[in-house]
């Protein structure tokens, strides 16, 4: 496969290796935040497990733990079809873990209705749900808990599942909206009311019943926030013909999404079908510690949703090629999680010392919990980044397979191995799968573009790391901390010798990481340059981006059309940024490219305009950069419009608009 595609020219490759830096470091940053938020839940899931497991018998700690599956597949069933299709429908995306794979859908024009209408439907069938979860708690605590008398948990998790899935859908608003600070910020906001529910509630002796209740009430209080931090999104509104469509789009992911929930979360239901529930309480434990993977493998998938629908990854896979940026950010996922797992095998021991003293058995258990986090987010980056024939299809067909032989698996593993048979199920199911995804890419002669060289440089990585420490431990059991140093750096020594990353990476990760760090498109900032600017531009800018003021009254005040007012002010912002000007034959696109940059629409309708514009010739990377350039100017303060002298202080300095449109008119 070619590196870039059109001409080749050295323009194209130079266009080619800047789109695919900036995206990456929009990708990089987008996950770094999301892992960040995700990871601030972190601290609020440790006081949780030192609080519970120092106020709950692991007999009850593993209660909590099978309720608590139960309460989530509870969530993930009413919000599938309704979370899902609203998203497909409002953005053009869904939650981000494959769901919304070969998704070709219209995007609404009406968006706040539709999202409104999202969640007065979900909220009606989180009604029935629980109604009906009421009804038959005392079959369902038989069938969770083995006795009738816990129906009063199994209708507090029905509470709780309830508020979830209406967290979720309103959290994940944000996500969608491309605004990861504010989502990694109000996702940390559930844990702490939770937290802020569930220990009182124990501490007083309500038991397991006060976990389920504080979790229920805290949830329903950072729903609450939620709706309230991003009112402006939803209209109050219900729209039957937006219901269908809702239905219509989420009915194709009904399968995967309630298949893949069941391969993350069952593990412990079915360990309970064998083990005492005291070793249940303990893996339970395990699982909390070696969720981070998880963590890593969702932030990828909650930044790549979003942002694919973007011009800076549309316009990156035209100039790099859409299956050699696929094929980096699987084998780059890859680097990262079995080095985060590589972590949690070293530091396992340190970790479970935040548990109970009755927790310590967990330790071993962490590593192998973690691979099966791993092997879940592989499964998921394959169908997103190898493309096969009628993929829904095929995509549900390798979920349903992954958790039938899980739970085949599980009836042999778990009595043979105990507690460690239960991940182990979990990774071998998904490892078919995956191979049935690869084996079905081969047959398609489907085109890949995945490096063999750096995985096997990773598995050989892995393959040391696991020998020294076999070897390590059983002759030097004493000196277990020396051991687990000298296990870590032989991975990271076997991954430099082996090339891992080549290095002709590291240049441009370098330049990846550095713009992951400003969060922009490295072009020069703008504000440096509106002093340069003739007094009537730097004028117009102001009115348009620190006022407000729309091209159309703008035009009328000047007698001149809103198209010309449109073409100065991309004019203004190509002299800013240092741009030669539109390509040629381009420059009819201007009013619309001025569009592009000043519309207020969400970002998925200006993802639309923004592709016909990459079709109708408007350069790439010019318009991000332009797009950015206009963002930046939006956010300046007000001193740096002004030129300060000793009888105007910035600060206070304004320009009025009659004076503006005089110095416009009379230019």
């Amino acid at each position: 496969m070619t590196a870039v595609t059109g001409d080749g020219t050295a323009k194209d490759l130079r266009v080619g290796r800047r789109l695919l830096t900036l995206t990456g470091g929009r990708v990089t940053r987008h996950t770094v935040i999301y892992v960040i938020g995700l990871l601030a839940v972190a601290p609020f899931s440790l006081v949780s497990v030192a609080v519970l497991t120092r106020l709950l018998v692991p007999a009850q700690y593993g209660q909590l733990g099978v309720l608590f599956v139960f309460a989530g597949f509870a969530t993930v069933l009413y919000n599938t079809g309704s979370l899902h299709g609203t998203f497909m429908l409002v953005y053009g995306a869904s939650e981000g873990e494959g769901d919304d794979v070969g998704a070709d859908t219209e995007i609404t024009s009406a968006p706040r209705r539709a999202l409104g209408t999202g969640v007065v439907l979900t909220l009606m069938i989180v009604t029935a749900g629980t109604a009906v979860c009421f009804a038959l708690a005392p079959w369902l605590a038989q069938a969770l808990l083995h006795h009738r008398s816990y129906a009063p948990l199994v209708r507090w998790a029905a509470v709780s599942a309830a508020a979830g899935s209406l967290w979720r859908l309103t959290v994940n608003v944000f996500r969608m909206e491309r605004r990861p600070g504010r989502f990694a910020m109000f996702n940390a906001t559930r844990p702490l009311f939770v937290i802020a529910g569930v220990v009182p509630l124990v501490a007083l002796g309500f038991g397991v019943e006060g976990a389920l209740a504080g979790t229920a009430l805290g949830t329903l209080a950072a729903t609450a926030v939620s709706v309230a931090m991003a009112r402006k999104s939803y209209a109050f509104a219900f729209s039957f013909s937006d219901v269908r469509k809702i239905v219509r789009l989420g009915s194709m992911v009904v399968t995967p999404v309630l298949c893949l929930y069941l391969v993350h979360s069952s593990d412990i239901v079915l360990l309970s079908r064998f083990a005492s529930t005291h070793e249940l309480g303990v893996y339970r434990v395990a699982s909390r510690f070696a969720v981070i993977p998880s963590y890593f493998a969702s932030a990828v998938l909650m930044a790549w949703a979003p942002l694919e629908r973007g011009v800076l990854f549309r316009a990156t896979y035209k100039h790099v090629g859409e299956q050699r940026v696929r094929g980096a950010m699987l084998t780059y996922y890859l680097l990262a999680a079995t080095t985060i797992v590589v972590l949690l095998d070293v530091g396992a021991n340190i970790l479970v010392l935040l548990a109970g003293p009755e927790y310590r058995a967990a330790a071993p258990l962490i590593p192998l919990i973690g691979v099966a986090f791993v092997a879940y987010g592989l499964f998921i980056m394959l169908v997103r980044t190898v493309k096969v024939e009628r993929r829904m299809l095929w995509y549900s067909v390798g979920a349903v397979l992954a958790v039938v032989l899980q739970v085949a698996l599980s009836a042999i593993t778990i009595p043979w191995l105990g507690a460690y048979g239960a991940p182990l199920a979990v990774i071998l199911g998904l490892l078919v799968a995956c191979t049935m995804w690869i084996v079905l890419a081969i047959r398609a002669h489907t085109q890949v573009s995945i490096e063999a060289r750096p995985l096997l440089g990773l598995a050989a990585a892995v393959a040391i790391a696991a020998s020294v420490q076999a070897v390590g431990l059983a002759l030097w059991p004493s000196e277990r901390a020396a051991v687990l140093a000298l296990v870590f750096a032989s991975y990271i020594a076997t991954l430099v010798a082996t090339s891992v990353i080549p290095r002709r990476h590291l240049k441009p990760l370098s330049l990846l990481a550095r713009s992951a760090l400003r969060g922009g498109l490295g072009s020069a900032n703008p504000a440096i340059g509106l002093a340069g600017l003739k007094p009537w531009q730097r004028d117009l800018l102001a009115a348009i981006e620190r006022d407000g003021e729309r091209a159309g009254t703008l035009a009328r005040r000047l007698g001149r059309s809103r198209d010309e007012i449109r073409r100065e002010y991309v004019s203004i912002l190509r002299e800013l940024i240092g741009s030669r000007g539109a390509p040629d034959g381009a420059g009819e696109l201007d009013p619309r490219i001025a569009g592009y940059l000043l519309s207020s629409e969400p970002d998925a309708q200006r993802d639309l305009t923004g592709h016909e514009l990459l079709e109708a010739g408007a350069e790439p990377l010019e318009l991000m950069e332009l797009d950015e350039a206009a963002r930046r100017l939006r956010a300046l303060p007000l001193r740096a419009w002004t030129t300060p002298t000793p009888a105007t202080p910035s600060s206070e300095h304004r320009v009025k608009l009659e004076p503006l449109t005089e110095r416009l008119a009379s230019r």
